[in-house]
């Protein structure tokens, strides 16, 4: 049902329920009467396939020239693949990101006595990922929308860490600008945005997945493709590079001593040949993350469907281990599982006889990459 402006002035409200009346001659306009008797000019139409209804302005404040220009301007963003319900851009005198970032870094890594990597890490996400897409923006320009071009992709492509990292570093510089300017705000930037489990299903690489990933690798610039390469041909975990030190490497192994930070037992593993060609490239990183965000970029470009973490390397490790017909036992020796009775016997005393293993496994690896470390 369709009215003129003049017919709706006396439009009674329904006490049971919400009417909604067209606006005769002008295209997706209504006029919306709740029970309560508040009544408000609405747009209506369709953004990505979803039904949207825009609030233009409350009864009685517009007359219709008004309420066909805005109706207009709504229409061009739609027709120009643009979201309609953003606001409409007025003249702000508020602060950029880009403005404000000098300060937020001089007063929050100083208040809150970070530490020195955790303030790194977040400097290279604002490079990488936040300046570029939103740093140019005012305040009060800055909403879930525009955090959404930067988190989205991400996630799209399986980069739940960096997802995550970069999840928090939004929130944080949310509340930081929402001390010191209160009233330019919007609702959080990342509002709706849950953390995303890293966790998967047990799974591995497969054979082609591998062969993708040989071929990325060999592609990938990244300063820490090296440390990212060890951890899947040795089946170590990332967390040996937070105390990283070359005296533990001792005839052909790498011995990581009881009481080393982060490691609770005495940790054991065997370097094949082309593993030792890895080390004089290998980078010590300020975090971990920093590793993850290398295996993020790297299974990207190997178009790998994700996540992928260093514990997959492990599981591919194993699993390809055990498809040569490598004895489990060790197969979890050579990896340091927990539950292996073989670890202190065989690598303490037997590394010798383990280094033949743990070759084969390398060369059918390297081999289905197309790699050659040597």
């Amino acid at each position: 049902m369709k009215m003129t402006m003049r017919q709706m002035e006396g439009l009674p409200p329904d006490p049971s329920k919400t009417l909604t009346v067209g606006l005769q001659g002008v295209r997706r306009v209504s006029l919306r009467v709740l029970p309560t008797g508040a009544k408000s000019w609405i747009w209506r139409c369709q953004y990505k396939k979803k039904d949207c209804w825009i609030t233009m302005a409350p009864y009685g404040q517009w007359n219709l020239s008004q309420i066909e220009a805005e109706a207009a301007r709504l229409a061009g963003l739609l027709k120009r693949g643009e979201d309609p319900r953003l606001p409409e851009e007025r003249p702000s005198t508020l602060p950029t990101l880009d403005e404000i970032w000098p300060s937020f870094k001089s007063s929050y890594f100083r208040e809150f006595n970070l530490s020195e990597a955790y303030a790194t890490s977040f400097e290279e996400q604002w490079n990488l990922h936040i300046q570029p897409k939103i740093g140019h923006l005012r305040l009060d320009r800055v909403n879930s929308a525009r955090a959404g071009d930067i988190l989205d992709p991400l996630l799209n492509r399986g980069c739940k860490t960096t997802f995550n990292h970069l999840r928090s570093h939004l929130s944080v510089l949310y509340k930081w600008c929402d001390i010191r300017y209160p009233d330019a705000m919007t609702k959080n930037w990342v509002s709706g945005r849950k953390h995303q489990a890293t966790d998967v299903k047990e799974r591995f690489l497969s054979d082609e997945e591998l062969r993708a990933f040989g071929a990325a690798w060999i592609k990938s610039k990244s300063r820490l493709k090296y440390n990212v390469m060890f951890c899947l041909l040795t089946g170590s975990r990332a967390g040996i590079f937070h105390k990283w030190d070359p005296a533990w490497i001792q005839n052909g192994s790498l011995k990581i001593k009881k009481g080393t930070k982060w490691v609770k037992h005495a940790r054991y593993i065997l370097l094949p040949k082309q593993v030792q060609c890895l080390l004089p490239h290998l980078v010590t990183p300020e975090t971990t993350d920093h590793i993850g965000n290398s295996v993020d970029s790297l299974i990207s470009l190997a178009k790998i469907k994700g996540p992928v973490g260093t514990h997959i390397f492990r599981k591919t490790f194993t699993s390809h281990g055990v498809m040569l017909e490598i004895h489990p036992n060790i197969v979890d020796s050579l990896v340091n599982h927990k539950g292996s009775k073989l670890v202190q016997a065989y690598q303490q005393w037997e590394t010798a006889k383990l280094l033949p293993f743990a070759e084969q496994i390398v060369d059918h690896l390297v081999e289905l990459m197309g790699i050659d470390l040597n």
